[in-house]
């Protein structure tokens, strides 16, 4: 039918994509059509009740797990607090250590045209209080930069923001905790604020959304052996469920 096949194109397809897209979807339908039907009329009673079963079996599985998230998402808490957070992280610190550096950095790409070149490497090199106001103030003149240097990053994703980045540079900006780099456009200034390296172990503002989650999916599993277990006994003060013992 025509809306069975709503899915299949789109406007912008070309009229030759359209119709190849339309009769592999017919052929794929009638195939399973008639196999299905093949399946019925030759498969073994045995086979086809086994096959029912673990539809079934799926079936129940699929509607109890939506059932059960469903109850679950309307009554769980979901905030976390601080001793929470700490309590887990000292129980687990061992699985927390690193696989590879981390790093807070701030950065500066300027042009190579900049007359203030020299001092804004100083004060970006020396990078105090007053330096970061000011570099801050003036920053309509820098190409990019970031002086964001309260997150943490992985190594990582410093090389993805700054392609310029290899492992050469970053073992020169490891050591030295400043890096330059000049190119066509102008001149790469990177600096480290803070450093963690590989086998350190992860701050917790670093692992607080994955204690979190460590938090919230122990209170969901808490929950639902609380929720099945008063199904259970609802259903039996109820006498929606009786259970009968060999004596």
């Amino acid at each position: 039918y025509i809306e069975d096949i709503g899915n299949i194109i789109s406007d912008n397809d070309e009229p030759f994509d359209s119709i190849l897209k339309l009769n592999n979807f017919i052929d794929k339908w009638a195939i399973n059509k008639i196999l299905r039907s093949g399946a019925k009329l030759n498969l073994s009673d045995s086979k086809l009740s086994e096959i029912s079963s673990m539809v079934y079996d799926y079936e129940t599985e699929l509607l109890s797990n939506s059932y059960l998230e469903a109850l679950v998402s309307s009554t769980i808490k979901l905030e976390t607090d601080s001793i929470e957070l700490d309590s887990l992280y000292n129980k687990n610190f061992e699985l927390f250590k690193l696989n590879e550096d981390l790093i807070k950095y701030a950065y500066i790409y300027l042009p190579n045209t900049n007359p203030d070149i020299s001092q804004i490497r100083g004060k970006f090199r020396r990078y105090k209080e007053k330096d970061k106001y000011l570099l801050d103030s003036i920053s309509y003149q820098f190409i990019n930069f970031s002086f964001d240097d309260s997150i943490w990053y992985r190594r990582s994703d410093l090389i993805k923001t700054l392609p310029i980045m290899n492992n050469y540079r970053y073992n020169s900006l490891k050591k030295y905790k400043f890096f330059q780099f000049k190119d066509s456009l102008g001149l790469y200034l990177i600096k480290i604020t803070s450093l963690l390296i590989k086998g350190d172990y992860a701050p917790k503002e670093f692992v607080s959304p994955t204690l979190e989650y460590m938090i919230l999916n122990k209170r969901k599993i808490s929950m639902i052996n609380e929720i099945k277990k008063e199904i259970l006994e609802n259903a039996i003060k109820t006498n929606k469920l009786e259970i009968y013992k060999d004596e």
